[in-house]
């Protein structure tokens, strides 16, 4: 049986890996999406 604090743990840390993949994608497209202004 797995500890809770664990699956937690590794549930946030997911959660932060993919809120940096968003952060890195959406800063990558800002500068063509700027240009469209």
């Amino acid at each position: 049986m797995t500890d809770p604090w664990t699956i937690l743990l590794s549930k946030s840390h997911q959660s932060k890996f993919f809120h940096n993949q968003a952060n890195r994608t959406s800063i990558q497209s800002a500068p063509s999406d700027w240009s469209h202004v």
